[in-house]
């Protein structure tokens, strides 16, 4: 047993296939991850996972406290796209309530002004009647529609009007910008339920595989990942010139495995406890590490390139891929062998830039130290266990532009350690028909191959 395995038992999913169709495709080597049944505890994302067809809505679990006096100026001087943000059914209960304020104050200045001008109302509601035909202009119902010539009838007119045009406009463009926003466009951009790890070359990669349901596409599509994980700062003593330091990642000191233990926070989560390693006992003794909590990180995209843009042709299933090297935020950090002075061309060091290690394998930069720093040999356990201490979420970004109305589209997804399949890769979903034509069956687009089904796995002409 892996040391990854007790460490994720309680987080991975248990899947059971029960019918004989599923059973006859794990036969072939084809795996169709199903939802789970049972778990002994859930765990709470970052990202929810709503959506039907194992799809997220892209909401962020994030609860913001915010001083009340700051908010409500800050909020009052963007009202319009605070009103946008409101649920559907308060937006239109405020729109109902703004028509009838108008309609009321009108109505007491109809009121006033009914002796003076022979409007001949009654009482109140027959005044409430006048402001609403006034306002929408479906008929009159006063004695003579020149107000007996009285002095108040032009005011009383022409201001309702002139609010009533402005609130016409309120409420249509709010209601086309509440109903054409961007959000709703991205239900139909979907992303594989699952992630993969695979492993060529010796070089392990992350994969995720995202598809567009509709015929007409997104412009300028592209991607972008981010991973949300538990970090540490690294706080010297009062009496050291060398203050804090900010570790994105876990302490680049190797924990001894003799004296390392794990203990429950108050949410519940595994942390580490640190001890000094025989090689660091200097070094960690002088050091407190404090954590820090949902810290964001970039990803570096190797396909498509992100030096290019990171563009996607959405027409076809595409399969993004980030490259786990030593400067990706899922590598685990700790294995790497640090000397007195860590190189940022070997490692990420907080703040300089993310780099990729195919940069120097296609000559993008020159080599400097990775000739005589070699990343450690990893495997999949390594980092999915390292994913799972750290709490990692790996935040999936598609952004794009809809061709009807030219509003910015953006659609979220996320992927955490036990969204990760090692060793498997995505079944084909793409088809040649009969008459030579593609076709898209989107009913495998979820399914995974193990490397021997891969093998196994022929290309289909479909009808």
């Amino acid at each position: 047993m892996s040391a990854a395995e007790p460490l994720l038992a309680k987080q991975r999913r248990t899947v059971q296939v029960e019918d004989s169709i599923a059973l006859d495709q794990s036969r072939q080597g084809i795996h169709v991850p199903m939802p789970s049944s049972t778990q002994t505890r859930k765990r709470t994302r970052f990202v929810d996972r709503e959506a039907a067809y194992h799809q997220s809505y892209g909401v962020l679990n994030i609860k913001r406290r915010v001083p009340t006096r700051a908010s409500f100026y800050l909020r009052a001087d963007d009202w319009f796209h605070t009103i946008l943000s409101y649920p559907t059914w308060r937006l239109f209960l405020l729109l109902a309530a703004l028509y009838t304020l108008v309609v009321v104050l009108w109505t007491g200045l109809f009121y006033a002004a009914n002796e003076s001008c022979d409007l001949r109302i009654r009482s109140f509601l027959d005044a409430f009647m006048l402001s609403i035909e006034t306002m929408a202009t479906i008929g009159y119902g006063v004695p003579d529609s020149y107000w007996n010539e009285c002095i108040a009838g032009p005011f009383v007119l022409l201001s309702l009007c002139f609010v009533s045009l402005l609130l016409d406009a309120l409420c249509i463009g709010v209601v086309f910008a509440r109903m054409s926003r961007g959000t709703t466009r991205a239900t139909t951009i979907v992303f594989s339920d699952k992630a993969v790890l695979r492993c060529i070359r010796n070089e392990w990669y992350m994969m995720f595989q995202v598809g567009e349901l509709k015929k007409h596409q997104l412009l300028e599509s592209h991607v972008r990942m981010y991973a949300v994980q538990h970090s540490e700062a690294a706080v010297n003593p009062p009496d050291s010139n060398a203050g804090s330091v900010f570790k994105p990642f876990p302490s680049t000191i190797a924990p001894s495995s003799s004296s390392e233990s794990e203990s429950d926070d108050a949410d519940g989560h595994d942390v580490p406890l640190r001890s000094a390693s025989s090689t660091s006992a200097l070094l960690e003794d002088q050091t407190k590490f404090v954590p820090v909590y949902f810290q964001t990180h970039l990803m570096r995209v190797q396909h498509p390139n992100d030096e290019l843009g990171g563009m996607l042709l959405l027409a076809m299933p595409n399969v993004v891929v980030h490259k786990i090297d030593q400067w990706s935020p899922l590598f685990p950090q700790h294995l790497l062998q640090h000397g007195q002075q860590p190189s940022p061309s070997t490692e990420f060091l907080f703040p300089n830039s993310v780099l990729r290690s195919c940069d120097l394998a296609v000559g993008a930069r020159e080599p400097k130290d990775e000739a005589t720093s070699q990343p450690p040999t990893i495997e999949a356990d390594d980092i999915l266990e390292h994913m799972a201490s750290k709490n990692t979420e790996v935040l999936c970004v598609i952004e794009g532009v809809d061709s009807s109305t030219a509003f910015t589209v953006q659609a979220r997804h996320s992927y955490t350690a036990e969204d990760m399949e090692p060793h498997h890769t995505f079944a084909p979903c793409v088809f040649k028909s009969t008459d030579g034509g593609c076709v898209i069956d989107y009913h495998r687009f979820h399914d995974l191959i193990t490397d021997q089904g891969l093998e196994n796995h022929l290309p289909q002409t479909v009808l």
